[in-house]
């Protein structure tokens, strides 16, 4: 694979580990870039099927029509995330292997739950009973993701160097949203062939099924066990520490409240398919080529983002991202018909490509064995405008309309972009005091 030679996209924080053999037997960089690659593809594409700003806010919206609830979806998914992972980092960093881990929390507790609401969209009549078991079962796979990201960061730290950590995010996010194109197709054909609730039980499951496909290979990666300390600190001793680590690495700290700021921007999507859905009046199957121009728009971002950021850096990348986002949620504040909401779902679609840039930059701050930690606390710091944003959001949606949706994003992602601008140095080539 050409494309993951020895070139350097970019050089590495000074005194900063890589992922590079370790000890005296190199890694093998072909299974690990291959494992790595199908969980990349495979995770967007799965997604498409069970599509957080566009799937599950359609099937809500039968279930249920309001805003409010819609907006519960992102929310329940931000809590469930965030709560887990600090706890769990901690106990993580003294796990030497943790591949076996990431998979069997992976398939019992974030793809199962599909399965059962496959089943249950059949089999239950009752809108209020499927809509608590669908958040019940939306609880269990978000909590188990909250439980994972961290171990899965720690593997992708020590398995992927970081020269090549851009391009392969970029690449597999890119295929994969690409194919998710046509994942919107074959649900956009669903949803127009079995009317109602019922359409959803094959979305689920061939989502289940993608998604199990990803997660296996990663079994195999080739993992050097992590040096760890023999005594593990008490949980309270360790998330004291962290406002210490804060006020030390100042930069990562003003990259923490970047990401905080940038929240709204990537949780508000639901929003547009809700304004859709609730204002402009669109079919079911219209809510499928939006996941197809938001899954396009994604994969094209992938594609040129992942590679420049090893080039440039994230912080550039992350600037012009941003930039685009406030363009496309500006857009958005006038209630424009259908047509000019489809190139807003675009432009918000490029922003959403750089999701899994936010642990990729958080990681150059640190060393690989710190790398759950760093991305935990990024990611946790987040949890007010995660958890609560799309809740207050849904509120304003019910109670004043969309229009002021749309500007509250706008303002906090100015706010984000003033911070990447201005306050944020690149971990690549400086460490901030």
């Amino acid at each position: 694979m050409k494309i993951f030679s020895s070139r350097r996209g970019g050089q590495a924080v000074p005194g900063q580990e890589t992922a590079e053999p370790v000890g005296s037997r190199p890694l093998n960089l072909t299974r690990n870039i291959t494992a790595m690659l199908i969980d990349g593809i495979g995770w967007p594409l799965g997604q498409s099927f069970v599509s957080p700003q566009t799937i599950l806010p359609l099937f809500i919206a039968l279930l249920s029509r309001s805003s409010t609830i819609i907006g519960l979806v992102v929310a329940v998914q931000a809590l469930g995330q965030i709560v887990p992972q600090l706890f769990i980092a901690n106990r993580l960093e003294h796990m030497p292997i943790k591949r076996i881990y990431v998979v069997v929390i992976g398939i019992v507790m974030e793809r199962l739950p599909y399965v059962v609401l496959a089943v249950a969209v059949v089999v239950m009549r009752s809108h209020l009973s499927l809509l608590l078991l669908f958040f019940a079962c939306w609880v269990v796979a978000n909590v188990g993701t909250g439980l994972n990201m961290p171990a899965f960061n720690g593997l992708y730290a020590k398995a992927i160097p970081i020269r090549l950590r851009g391009r392969l995010g970029g690449i597999g996010n890119s295929a994969g949203a690409l194919l998710a194109v046509v994942g919107a197709y074959v649900t956009t054909l669903l949803l127009e062939r079995t009317s109602g609730i019922p359409a959803f039980s094959p979305i689920f499951v061939i989502g289940f099924v993608i998604l199990l496909a990803s997660v296996i290979p990663l079994g195999f990666v080739d993992e050097p066990p992590s040096e760890v300390g023999n005594v593990r600190k008490p949980t309270l001793t360790y998330l004291r520490e962290i406002f210490p680590l804060l006020r030390v690495n100042r930069s990562f700290a003003r990259y923490v409240l970047f990401q905080v700021s940038l929240q709204l921007a990537y949780s508000a999507p639901p929003f547009i398919t809700a304004y859709a859905v609730l204002h402009l009046g669109v079919t079911t199957s219209t809510i499928g080529i939006f996941t197809a121009v938001l899954m396009g728009a994604n994969a094209l971002g992938s594609l040129l983002f992942g590679p420049l950021a090893d080039h440039i850096g994230y912080r550039r990348v992350f600037t012009a991202a941003t930039c685009i986002a406030i363009a496309g949620y500006a857009i958005l504040v006038v209630l424009p018909p259908l047509r000019i909401v489809y190139i807003c779902v675009a432009l918000v679609g490029l922003l959403l490509s750089t999701q899994f840039m936010s642990n990729n930059m958080a990681m150059e701050f640190c060393t690989p064995g710190q790398a759950g930690t760093f991305t935990a606390i990024a990611f946790t710091a987040s949890a007010p405008v995660r958890v609560l944003g799309p809740i207050v959001l849904g509120v304003i949606a019910d109670r004043l309309g969309m229009r002021p949706v749309f500007l509250v994003v706008v303002a906090l992602s100015l706010f984000a972009l003033y911070l990447i601008l201005f306050r944020v140095s690149d971990p690549r080539h400086s460490h901030a005091a």
